[in-house]
């Protein structure tokens, strides 16, 4: 792979010589890019593309595309995960780290012990999302859904084949995991801080979702989702979906 990664706007990605142009330049300069250097650049709606570095200007540098790769391979399953709202910094590393771990969507969620929504915060994690890319190496990053109420979560979850609400009364996680078949979907449910309440529970047990535990232990809700993430990609990450267990 190239050494360094940067992200451009689809219209832009589709020029034969596009052009790294206003915050790309920061990043430019902490790479150190010079002339002839091979970059890689993506647009995260699958647009892959490995261009040569032909000029360094005064705010912009000019690329010319050598090649269009097909968009890099996606785990085999859609994970949608959907978080109780936090503290940003929680709620940004959480978003940081889903789209490491491989998630196909995220739903932030408004409950009744969240925190409240703050402007401007869909935008704010759409850019996260966008910095997550460069660094694991993914075309495509998850969708970040506007905030909702849970009961839309619920409505949207429908089409999963297995959908997960973490609960620390649930039967361990690894144990439901085991025993399901490979899934196209599974649709996750973490609450804030404090969790979801009990009717918030009940609502989603009705709507077909497992509660599943991690651990006795008291976890941060993000601390919570990405362990699940992972164990759920990790259960399934050489398996295709019309595999069974």
């Amino acid at each position: 792979m190239a050494e360094s990664r940067f992200h451009l706007p689809p219209d832009e990605l589709a020029k034969p010589r596009p052009e790294l142009t206003g915050p790309a330049l920061a990043h430019a300069a902490a790479r150190r890019l010079r002339a002839g250097q091979v970059v890689s650049l993506f647009d995260g709606q699958g647009g892959e593309a490995l261009a040569r570095v032909e000029r360094i200007g005064r705010g912009r540098i000019g690329l010319q595309v050598l090649s269009r790769p097909e968009p890099l391979e996606e785990p085999p399953l859609r994970l949608t995960l959907g978080l109780g709202l936090l503290r940003w910094e929680r709620l940004r590393l959480a978003v940081e780290k889903a789209t490491e771990l491989g998630a196909g969507a995220i739903c932030p969620l408004r409950t009744e012990r969240s925190q409240p929504e703050r402007a401007g915060q869909r935008e704010k994690l759409i850019q996260v999302v966008t910095e997550s890319l460069k660094q694991c190496y993914r075309s495509r990053g998850p969708l970040i859904h506007p905030v909702m109420n849970l009961s839309q979560a619920l409505d949207l979850a429908r089409r999963a084949e297995l959908r997960l609400v973490l609960d620390r009364a649930g039967l361990p996680l690894v144990g439901l995991l085991d025993r399901a078949a490979a899934p196209e979907e599974v649709f996750l449910l973490v609450g804030p801080e404090g969790g979801f309440s009990p009717v918030e529970l009940a609502a989603a047990e009705a709507a077909g979702f497992r509660p599943a535990g991690l651990t006795p232990a008291v976890l941060r809700s993000e601390t919570a989702a990405l362990a699940a993430a992972a164990l759920i990609q990790a259960r399934w990450s050489e398996a295709g979906p019309e595999a069974a267990v």
